[in-house]
């Protein structure tokens, strides 16, 4: 990918990090000792029409953020 590529994603996901629903996840994950939901998290980005690459940005910059994704217990 070049520079330019990867500038675009990171721009991507930053504005996507800087919506209501996201910074409202972040703010549940801190809240929750540092971990979300898959079930939080589809319900939150369910309203911003994401495609799998942002999806897959998404999931990443949880990771670097050190936030844990959990399956809610059956």
């Amino acid at each position: 990918m070049s520079a330019t590529g990867e500038l675009r994603e990171a721009r991507g996901i930053a504005d996507v990090l800087e919506t209501v629903e996201a910074r409202h996840l972040l703010e549940s994950a801190h809240a929750a000792g540092g971990s979300l939901s898959t079930e939080e998290i589809a319900l939150a980005l369910d309203e911003l029409d994401l495609d799998a690459g942002q999806l897959d940005d998404f999931y990443h910059a949880l990771e670097e953020l050190q936030i844990d994704v959990v399956n809610p217990a059956d």
